[in-house]
């Protein structure tokens, strides 16, 4: 299962300065990027009011209105390399999507390059489901793999929030650096060297090889190895 922005695409570096321009067009005032960066990975109505502890709720929800709206036509880039990990991903693994965003998944997805028929699931927050860190928000994903016969899933993620969520969950997590949270900042929340990737590319060359995890930390234990043949996601 893999997040989705900054992790499939490039969102913050693309996004960031499109809201900073929206919002500011909309007489909404400019927030600094630095505090757009400290909240991003969160659903869009938490981030504007982070960014903007002065509006209230119905000014939250207009801003984010502003910016579904402007949304509609961009595009954002996929990280390099991503859809084709995912497309030999798919062949070896059943994928799903899991994104703190609410609207226009599947749109980016496809102008980003990738295939909506690659992933066997696709779960955002449109629906008003839990939000990750939350464990609950774990709880589509677990209704899809006891009915599909899936015993074990991992999660992919670029954010603090991807690790404290499959922390919570309790299964593996693989980091990837392509988004706002770099290599050390992962360490220092305790997740294991071996298991930190530039990207969803490095990624898949691991899995692909066969190095599948089946407990959180390891890469290779016994128990691990014997489970590898039949741990398929």
């Amino acid at each position: 299962v893999v997040d989705f922005d900054d992790t499939l695409i490039s969102s913050a570096l693309t996004l960031i300065p499109f809201y900073q321009r929206i919002l500011k067009e909309r007489c909404f005032g400019f927030v600094e990027a630095q505090s757009w960066r400290d909240n991003w990975g969160k659903i869009l109505e938490e981030v504007v009011a982070a960014c903007y502890p002065h509006l209230d709720a119905k000014q939250v929800e207009r801003a984010c209105s502003h910016i579904r709206q402007g949304a509609k036509t961009f595009k954002v880039p996929s990280v390099i390399g991503g859809p084709s990990a995912i497309d030999l991903l798919r062949q070896q693994f059943r994928l799903g999507l899991l994104t703190s965003r609410g609207h226009f998944t599947e749109e980016l997805l496809a102008s980003a390059g990738y295939s909506l028929q690659h992933f066997n699931f696709i779960i955002t927050q449109q629906n008003g489901t839990p939000a990750k860190p939350e464990k609950q928000a774990a709880d589509p994903i677990f209704y899809w793999t006891q009915n599909n016969d899936v015993a074990e899933w991992i999660y992919v993620g670029d954010s603090l929030i991807d690790l404290e969520f499959a922390k919570n969950v309790g299964v593996p997590f693989f980091a990837v650096t392509t988004g706002l949270t770099d290599a050390q900042a992962f360490l220092t929340a305790g997740q294991p060297a071996e298991l930190i990737f530039s990207s969803i590319v490095e990624a898949a060359d691991y899995l692909l090889k066969e190095e599948i995890i089946t407990c959180p930390g390891c890469r290779g234990c016994e128990e691990c190895r014997q489970n590898s043949n039949r741990v398929k996601f």
